[in-house]
């Protein structure tokens, strides 16, 4: 009986010291692994914060978990880069004893399998990091709301924007009005303005110009080749000619008293 109780004290006593004199011997791999696995994270997380940052400008809500992962992982990372560094300054001293890497090499390899993890618990944000949201519709409701007793401009443009809806992916009706506050403007389109950076096809209705209006402020890319069309209504067709519109439509005043 007391012999086997030796064998197996010596056993354990084995292995945990031939355990221990791995992580000294084995302490460079390990260094080096847990810098590359580091650097695999790090890059992973960078292109997940870019498919994040397209998500946002195209005004998509984001999928759970995703935000969460990208913060582990940027403690992960830290946690990484700070043990690699310590590792690295003592060398600078010729501080290189056994009790040096059998430390590192120790953490290293407990640090590891975590890098590891959490890059497979991330795969599925590298190709989708937001939840599908369905074409905006165009809200024929709230555009009525700006009707005036003019000529019906704004009846028309609202016609025209349910005619067309189908052929772009984002329309956006913005009322400017005589009195118009330039930031809210800019503000309205703003949405609208990214989107055409995204290669979306947008129309941006602008109603009830009464002067010339910077487009490009708000970074609206306007032309075929930026597949972003406005349509302007206007109670004057200087206005029009002004803002360089390719061509304009006059629609002459009809009186209420003809049948």
């Amino acid at each position: 009986m007391e012999v086997e109780l030796v064998k197996l004290a010596m056993n354990v006593i084995f292995g945990v010291t031939t355990r221990e004199i791995g992580f000294m011997w084995n302490s460079t791999d390990n260094i080096e692994l847990l810098n590359q696995e580091a650097q695999n994270l790090k890059e992973m997380k960078g292109r997940v914060q870019q498919h994040i940052v397209t998500a946002k400008n195209r005004g998509e809500l984001l999928s759970d978990g995703v935000q969460s992962w990208v913060d582990t992982a940027g403690t992960h990372i830290s946690n990484a880069e700070r043990v690699l560094q310590e590792e690295i300054d003592p060398k600078k001293t010729c501080f290189n004893n056994l009790k040096h890497r059998h430390h590192f090499g120790k953490v290293a390899l407990e640090d590891i399998p975590l890098l590891v993890k959490h890059r497979e618990d991330g795969k599925t944000f590298e190709t989708c990091v937001s939840i599908p949201t369905p074409k905006p519709r165009f809200s024929e409701s709230r555009a009525r709301k700006n009707l005036d007793g003019g000529v019906g401009k704004t009846t028309l443009a609202v016609e025209v924007a349910a005619i067309v809806e189908d052929d772009f992916d984002f329309i956006v009706f913005v009322t400017v009005s005589q009195n118009f506050d330039v930031k809210r403007v800019h503000k309205e389109v703003e949405v609208a303005a990214m989107r055409t950076k995204n290669g979306e096809k947008v129309l941006i209705i602008l109603d009830d110009v009464w002067v010339k209006l910077d487009l490009y402020e708000p970074g609206i890319l306007v032309g075929n080749e930026h597949k972003c069309k406005i349509l302007l209504t206007c109670r004057n067709v200087k206005v029009c000619e002004a803002m360089n519109a390719q061509s304009t439509i006059r629609i002459r005043f009809i009186p209420l008293n003809v049948y």
